[in-house]
């Protein structure tokens, strides 16, 4: 299948804005690629969303992409890809 096509939830299209979602994966076999999320498209914003999976959990493949106040779970390589990202968290 590939890590392209192994994501749980998958964004093609621009302009893409989510708040307060969680996308989440329950990888199989250990040591296998599970994509929780991959976002492939242009001008994306998430506010306030958690990303929880292992190995590969955020999948920022293509575009530029603003990540505020998100949680970011993982154990191997979980943000990955050639996305030119911001990520910002808020004072607590």
């Amino acid at each position: 299948m590939g890590t392209y096509a192994s994501a749980t939830f998958a964004v093609n299209s621009p302009f893409f804005i989510a708040k307060n979602i969680t996308f989440k994966v329950h990888p199989g076999a250990a040591g296998k690629q599970a994509v929780a999320f991959r976002i492939s498209a242009d001008t994306a914003t998430f506010l306030g969303c958690r990303f929880l999976g292992a190995q590969d959990t955020l999948y920022d493949h293509l575009g530029r992409h603003y990540y505020k106040d998100c949680y970011i779970e993982g154990s191997v390589d979980f943000i990955f890809g050639n996305g030119l990202s911001l990520f910002e968290v808020g004072k607590s």
